[in-house]
């Protein structure tokens, strides 16, 4: 009987790719973009057979099956997590409860790719809670053991479950706002139930009912919360977007006890048929759950000409919406093709608008907006990709800790997206020094650096390591010390090329820091990271030099950025306070000698051969 339920239970998940198709915004009944990730063309040429519920590509001939397509969505590579995933969002249950939790044995069920699960003990089975089931089961009046009845809007079917929940209590439970046991429209102080259908024969009510009025008793219901305040959200957004707080807002039920899992949640709606709520309690990792269809949040915004803010989280959209710009948000990083299918299908006026992509910074999002950006090069549409939340992980946390900052940024995008470094002509490159490999590669630390000693063995070095050419320099001084440098470095090799290092001219020392905070924050901003900033303040004296260490000991650390400063000898103590390590160079008659410090504090030096 058992085999017979999760044979069953497989078949009914596999009748579900119609539906599942719908919720990722794609028509079944004509033809689609191909949902092959290897398959990049974006014309339509992938069709559902209703006969095998499963769709196919007559250009690449890729087949799947509802498994494989949540695989795909999801990043779930095993039978087991596929399983466990659509039967949260179609039966309500855990793949536990399909598969058995007290029986031991062993399956092969292979789905169209070719995937297999086997199951030896109970002890591999892990409940998850990644996603909260759009539906509840209870305990059947049924003759039929094997299936459940689920009543709709406007039809009964029949859906294969396990008796699991035998003791659970039926519950009215709408499709979109699901209140439990201790929270039903009916019960709670603040709502009622606008249209009940629930009956006493009824094993589960699936109503597909407008949210709005859960989402008006919710927005008035947010004066019990101040958490969107607390991240930086606008009364204005807070309102125009219906944001919500639900004080008793079911995130899911114990499959074992029938007991509801209540959180305190901000409620983000997506329309009036879909949101997302959002855990409240900062110590609890279990933190999201969406109701409704796959959505992009604020995908209106789409439509508007200019500059439209592609981010990753809701949070994160909405934090530029308070800022006063255009912003909308995947939702999560498998949700690409989505908003490249809501792009493809909205194609007028493509040329006023301009697409910045700014999503998380981690290696998600970073292959998020690769593949992004390719969409946007196959449907021509303009797009920047930037890092606006840098130093920060996401957009909504760099509101909260530093808004001056984001602000400045959003408010001067374009004059750091257009900022370009000067190429120089400089010298070629001659023999490198290999006993100070660390020195003459700039092998740093995202910290600051101080090298102490008279002028022209500074400007010797510099010329010498930027001739090794080992990492992307950026020099800033006056004109004049630059080609000091440049001087110090042998024109005649034509091998040479005139990228070893831009620069920055300095005109004013009171510019100082403006002229380099600019600069460091452009780079970012550009995705240009990965490059060493030497700061020459040779011929300055000893009071401008120690307070410009000092503020670029700040932006060092502001900005994770690596930051050489060579300086003419001064009161070495001073400049230990700022940076990580400085160093002092000194000549004798055959030797350059290099005297600093370990990270132990111990005193060492090293040499190298005049130059």
């Amino acid at each position: 009987m058992f085999d017979n339920d999760f044979e069953r239970t497989k078949e009914y998940l596999k009748s579900k790719l119609y539906d599942y198709l719908k919720e990722k915004g794609i028509n079944p009944n004509t033809s689609f973009r191909c949902l092959n990730p290897a398959h990049t063309d974006i014309h339509p040429s992938m069709g559902f057979n209703r006969n095998n519920n499963t769709v196919h590509c007559f250009a690449c001939n890729a087949t799947y099956n509802i498994f494989d397509l949540v695989g795909l969505d999801y990043s779930l590579s095993t039978f087991k997590e596929r399983l466990d995933k659509l039967s949260q969002m179609y039966l309500g249950i855990n793949a536990n409860h399909v598969l058995g939790r007290d029986k031991l044995i062993s399956h092969n069920h292979e789905n169209q790719s070719g995937v297999s699960f086997g199951i030896v003990n109970n002890d591999i089975i892990n409940d998850t809670n990644e996603t909260l089931p759009k539906q509840n089961f209870y305990n059947s009046s049924s003759n039929d053991n094997s299936f459940k009845v689920v009543q709709t809007d406007n039809h009964v079917i029949k859906s294969p479950i396990l008796n699991t929940l035998t003791n659970a209590t039926p519950t009215y439970i709408p499709q979109s706002a699901v209140f439990g046991r201790n929270n039903t429209f009916a019960d709670a102080d603040n709502f009622s139930p606008q249209n009940s259908m629930y009956s006493a024969k009824e094993e589960l009510v699936e109503i597909k009912n407008n949210c709005s009025s859960y989402f008006k008793q919710c927005n008035e219901n947010i004066i019990h919360c101040d958490y969107f305040k607390q991240r930086g959200i606008c009364d204005e957004v807070i309102k125009r977007f219906k944001l919500g707080y639900d004080e008793k807002f079911v995130a899911g039920i114990d499959a074992n006890s029938g007991d509801q899992f209540l959180w305190k949640a901000a409620i983000i709606p997506y329309n009036d048929f879909a949101y997302m709520a959002r855990n409240t309690d900062p110590f609890n990792k279990d933190r999201i759950r969406k109701r409704g269809n796959i959505e992009i949040f604020n995908e209106q915004a789409l439509l508007t000409n200019g500059p439209i803010f592609i981010t990753e989280g809701e949070f994160d959209a909405l934090s530029l919406e308070s800022l006063g710009y255009k912003a909308v948000a995947l939702g999560g990083v498998n949700n690409v093709k989505l908003l490249c299918d809501k792009l493809s299908s909205n194609t007028q006026n493509l040329d006023k608008r301009i697409l910045y992509i700014s999503l998380d910074n981690d290696k998600a999002g970073i292959e998020a907006s690769n593949n992004l950006i390719n969409a946007c090069i196959h449907m021509h549409i303009a797009f920047k990709q930037i890092n606006i939340a840098y130093p920060y992980k996401d957009i909504n946390e760099a509101l909260v800790k530093n808004k001056t900052n984001l602000v400045e940024k959003l408010n001067n995008l374009e004059q750091f997206l257009n900022y370009k470094l000067q190429n120089q002509l400089i010298a070629k490159e001659q023999k490198f020094i290999s006993n100070i490999d660390d020195l003459i590669d700039l092998n740093l630390s995202p910290n600051l650096y101080v090298i102490s000693g008279k002028p022209i063995l500074l400007h010797i070095l510099i010329a010498n390591i930027i001739k090794e050419c080992k990492t992307q320099i950026i020099y800033a001084s006056s004109y004049n010390q630059w080609q000091l440098v440049c001087n110090n470095i042998n024109l005649q090799n034509d091998n040479y090329t005139n990228k070893a290092a831009k620069f920055i001219q300095i005109n004013s020392i009171t510019d100082l820091k403006q002229d380099i905070d600019f600069v460091v924050n452009a780079c970012h901003i550009q995705n240009q990271t990965d490059f060493s900033l030497i700061v020459d303040l040779c011929g300055y004296h000893n009071q401008i030099i120690s307070d410009m260490i000092a503020i670029l000991g700040d932006i060092s650390i502001k900005y994770s950025q690596k930051i050489l400063v060579i300086t003419q000898e001064c009161n070495t103590k001073e400049l230990e306070g700022h940076a990580l390590q400085v160093i002092n160079v000194e000549q004798n008659t055959s030797d350059v000698i290099f005297k600093t410090y370990d990270k132990q504090g111990q005193t060492f030096e090293f040499s190298m051969c005049k130059y």
